[in-house]
């Protein structure tokens, strides 16, 4: 088993503007944002796991599992997380994603 040792792509400064302006710090997703290379640096990849399918970048198999976990916490419906992820700024900003983005 090894250590994945990957870097997320920066916040991109125009999100982190926004964010900040609009939620202050104590947002949970800010938090989850600014956290988000300490939580994936423990990630373990061993061979007995699945890979993502050719192609796919890790940052966006990342991107999805926290998309899910947003999803169930949230109650959100797949058309209901795809409308947050496009107009939300604080899931934009946890994710690491350009204001410019409409998402997945």
């Amino acid at each position: 088993m090894t250590l994945y040792q990957h870097n997320f792509p920066a916040i991109p400064e125009e999100t982190l503007r926004a964010a900040t302006s609009m939620y202050g710090r104590g947002n949970i997703y800010l938090r989850l944002g600014d956290s988000l290379d300490r939580l994936i640096a423990g990630l373990n990849w061993s061979e007995n796991k699945p890979r993502p399918a050719e192609g796919w970048a890790f940052d966006a198999t990342i991107r999805y599992m926290l998309l899910t976990v947003v999803q169930y916490v949230e109650e959100l419906s797949n058309m209901q997380v795809r409308e947050a992820l496009h107009s939300r700024v604080d899931l934009k900003y946890a994710l690491h994603m350009p204001m410019a983005n409409p998402g997945f």
